[in-house]
């Protein structure tokens, strides 16, 4: 389910009010975006895979997030330095493979997984209903929170809409195979999962308005910024300080 939780314990993390770890996981993830060299980027992306053994995030998980991510930097690398003019590595025609080309992608490499692990170990231990209570109390646009949960929440639901309509296809003896008929019956796929999810979008509404909704979310849970959380954003904000210092030196 997407609105459960990676891990079905109490983190460190946890101890922390959501909006600071919000908060921080923005500042941290800013972080590399600035650096410019390879041996702060790697000590940056040091420090987020530290985070997530920290919190104990799920090897399976982690490596799933990796394996989505890299895929498309693999692409860049193999692009990226053909652009880039430089000391060459590999010639093919006229094109060139250029040394600099290649460092370039391998830092955004680094920083682009750098994101990720800050991402997953501030953000993905957190459910998701709470990182939407923490965004609204952050003062973020109401109906982009509203988009959000209400993603999160429905796509579950057009889920099990897919599967009936797949498997209504196959009782009756549909068998994909590339030609007009099996395109003709995806599109078809596509339009009836649209309707009902329209039709569904209606429902949840009308049902919401009876219960009293008036486009905002209410929780029972009050937000205390207190002194441990302090302490977290100074020693953060120290931290990036230090790196961004000892970057620029």
């Amino acid at each position: 389910m997407l609105l459960e939780r990676v891990t079905d314990r109490q983190t460190l993390l946890d101890k922390l009010d959501p909006r600071v770890r919000v908060f921080i996981a923005g500042i941290l993830s800013l972080l590399p975006i600035v650096v410019d060299r390879f041996e702060t980027a790697g000590i940056v992306l040091g420090l987020a895979a530290l985070v997530c053994l920290l919190e104990r995030i799920p090897g399976r998980y982690l490596i799933q997030r990796c394996i989505a991510v890299n895929t498309f930097m693999v692409m860049m690398i193999a692009i990226l330095p053909w652009s880039v003019r430089g000391e060459v590595i590999v010639t093919f025609g006229n094109l060139e493979y250029s040394q600099e080309g290649l460092l370039q992608a391998l830092l955004i490499l680094v920083k682009c997984n750098t994101v990720m692990l800050t991402f997953t170990a501030w953000i993905s231990t957190m459910e998701a209903v709470v990182l939407g209570h923490a965004l609204d109390k952050l003062h973020l646009p109401s109906k982009l929170i509203h988009l959000f949960l209400f993603t999160l929440r429905y796509l579950t639901v057009l889920e099990d809409e897919y599967r009936q309509l797949r498997q209504a296809m196959a009782l009756r003896q549909f068998r994909p195979k590339l030609n007009g008929h099996t395109l003709k019956t995806f599109g078809n796929l596509v339009g009836m999962l649209l309707v009902r999810a329209l039709d569904r979008s209606e429902r949840i509404m009308d049902a919401m308005i009876c219960r009293g909704y008036s486009g905002k979310f209410y929780t029972m849970r009050h937000y205390v910024v207190r002194t441990i959380d302090y302490c977290a954003i100074a020693c953060v904000v120290l931290l990036t300080a230090s790196i961004l210092g000892w970057n620029f030196v």
